[in-house]
């Protein structure tokens, strides 16, 4: 249990640490805090726009933490190499989402959020089948909520360039989710 406890934290640090890439030499300071005060607003960003860089980055966060979890607890290669996409795929678009954020003064979440949280909990006392279990099912709930977010992004956001990384990033969710979708029939056919 302490060392389950001990993975997660060093999962969620590591995912930190990515997201914050971009503040190199500056000091210890939170990324939030770091990047809302390295580059003032160019223009004012809707409630809209906030919620969904904010919802964007927390999400994003929490895959790459999931996905490496998944690479060290997985039981099947399938999941394996998931969690090897997830990091990968989502490390290059929090870094993206990160960019976009500071140049429009948002602060970005330094932590997941509650419900994030519960599941990396949750799938941190779980090893081999078991993981892959709930890790399937998890992948499918996180990308149903993520392509929608990004969905009405693209659809109704305020900021043009905000729209158009949505839309860009659409196909790749799709693809993770459908992946997710295959994984989670595959680890249960193994049941």
């Amino acid at each position: 249990m302490m060392n389950d406890t001990r993975t997660l934290r060093f999962a969620l640090i590591a995912a930190v640490a990515a997201l914050a890439g971009t503040a190199g030499a500056q000091t210890a300071a939170p990324p939030a805090a770091t990047a809302s005060a390295a580059a003032p607003a160019h223009r004012d960003v809707s409630r809209g726009d906030r919620h969904f860089l904010e919802k964007a980055a927390a999400g994003g966060m929490a895959e790459v933490a999931l996905g490496n979890m998944a690479r060290e607890r997985g039981g099947s290669d399938a999941v394996r190499q998931y969690g090897e996409l997830m990091v990968r795929d989502h490390t290059g678009a929090n870094e993206q989402v990160n960019r976009l954020a500071v140049a429009r003064g948002v602060g970005t979440p330094t932590e997941s959020d509650r419900h994030q949280r519960r599941t990396m909990e949750r799938l941190g006392k779980l090893k081999g089948a078991d993981f892959d279990q709930e890790f399937a099912k998890a992948m499918v709930e996180d990308h149903e909520s993520t392509v929608e977010l990004f969905e009405k992004q693209s659809k109704r956001g305020d900021d043009a360039e905000l729209k158009a990384f949505a839309t860009k990033t659409l196909p790749t969710l799709r693809e993770h989710l459908e992946g997710a979708r295959a994984l989670r029939q595959k680890v249960q056919a193994s049941r």
